[in-house]
């Protein structure tokens, strides 16, 4: 670990200068006055929470009444038996249900409006990013100490936050589920690195369970678990191979699918409840073009590519490349795996990701561009 230098490139002021930022953007644009927080996407991963606790009806049959209030938006699927489906897996709305707890207390206490869909609930789901997007600059630092010093990952994480389309969804496009993926993100990769340390099955069982909700909050980021494996199959071969240490790589990867699978239970347990299947495609229609992937697109289109409306995406991404191994971090896995999540990212039908900012589907992602950064402030 590098020396700590100044003591102004300190976690805590970078967290505070965040925090100022947003909290100051939010205050003018005050989205949840105009109620327009809890829509589209966001309202697509929210449903679970009126759903269980104000319309205590997870079957959704409440969409289908009239008269429902104007301020309620629940937009649903269904099945060809007629079933309503939510569309969206839980993970998101797990993330929002303190905030929404929160919420909800205060909308019973001041005697306002419970629905769920009122002002109390629209202010909470804003700043839920910003709440996810520091505890993922939090890991996210103390994976990087283990490579870079303070002052390098200060600037890094710095550029990362408001060179990019991050700052985006922590304001105007708050709500949405990639400031959760970035906090997830950040925590696998420390905890794989302190599993190479320790070989703890502790950190197996919480890489298990980060990798299980990742797949919740976005299923396309169930992709991480190949990550991990990448990881874990270098660490073992930088080290003597041995039968005993290939039999023991695998129980610690049994033991994360195991607890990987235990955290997406809850989905499978609804999808039996609401459809009558454990397993259930709800985006129906909506799938992946494995065969004819958006690449160039994706990545220098004009209308949305990556690395056009988010220049320090490619700047990172070619620090991976010059990146030298900085203690056991090695960069060729981490390109590897973004050349895999690029392919099937820009293979879903809608590439371009609606009406985004940028490429938002590859913020989740941006902490394992961060040591790339920073190899270029060396």
């Amino acid at each position: 670990m590098h020396p700590i230098g100044n003591k102004f490139f300190h976690l805590k002021w970078l967290i505070l200068l965040i925090a100022i930022a947003t909290t100051w953007v939010n205050l003018n644009q005050e989205r949840w006055l105009s109620r327009s927080v809890i829509d589209h996407d966001v309202a697509e991963y929210y449903i679970y929470l009126p759903a269980a606790f104000i319309e205590h009806d997870l079957s959704l049959s409440f969409a289908n009444k009239a008269g429902s209030q104007t301020e309620k938006i629940y937009w649903i699927k269904q099945t060809s038996e007629g079933r309503n489906v939510a569309k969206m897996t839980m993970g998101t709305a797990v993330s929002y249900l303190p905030f929404f707890v929160l919420a909800h207390g205060y909308a019973l206490l001041t005697g306002g409006s419970a629905s769920g869909f009122s002002e109390p609930y629209q202010f909470a789901i804003q700043f839920s990013s910003l709440f996810y997007f520091v505890l993922g600059v939090f890991f996210l630092w103390k994976f990087m100490r283990l490579f870079f010093s303070d002052t390098i990952n200060w600037l890094a994480i710095l550029c990362i936050t408001f060179g990019t389309n991050v700052f985006y969804y922590l304001t105007v496009g708050a709500g949405l589920s990639h400031p959760v993926g970035f906090f997830l993100y950040s925590s696998l990769l420390f905890y794989v690195f302190k599993w190479r340390d320790t070989k703890a099955f502790k950190q197996s069982i919480l890489i298990g369970l980060i990798i299980g909700f990742m797949a919740l909050v976005r299923p396309i980021n169930a992709l991480a678990s190949v990550l991990v494996f990448l990881l874990l199959l270098n660490d073992f071969f930088k080290n003597k191979f041995s039968l005993t240490g290939f039999s023991a790589l695998v129980r610690h990867l049994f033991v994360m699918a195991v607890f990987a699978l235990l955290a997406m239970s809850p989905q499978l347990v609804y999808w039996k409840f609401a459809t009558g299947h454990f397993f259930f495609n709800s985006y129906m229609e909506e799938g992946f073009y494995f065969s004819h992937p958006h690449l160039a697109d994706g990545l220098f289109g004009f209308r949305k590519g990556w690395f056009i409306y988010t220049p320090l995406a490619l700047i990172a991404t070619a620090g991976l490349f010059f990146n030298k191994k900085e203690g056991r971090f090695s960069s060729g896995y981490i390109l590897l795996f973004l050349l895999l999540y690029v392919y099937v990212c820009f293979s879903w039908w809608c590439w371009w990701y609606g009406g985004s900012f940028g490429q938002r589907a590859m913020i989740d992602v941006y902490p394992l561009l961060t040591p790339g950064l920073a190899r270029l402030f060396k």
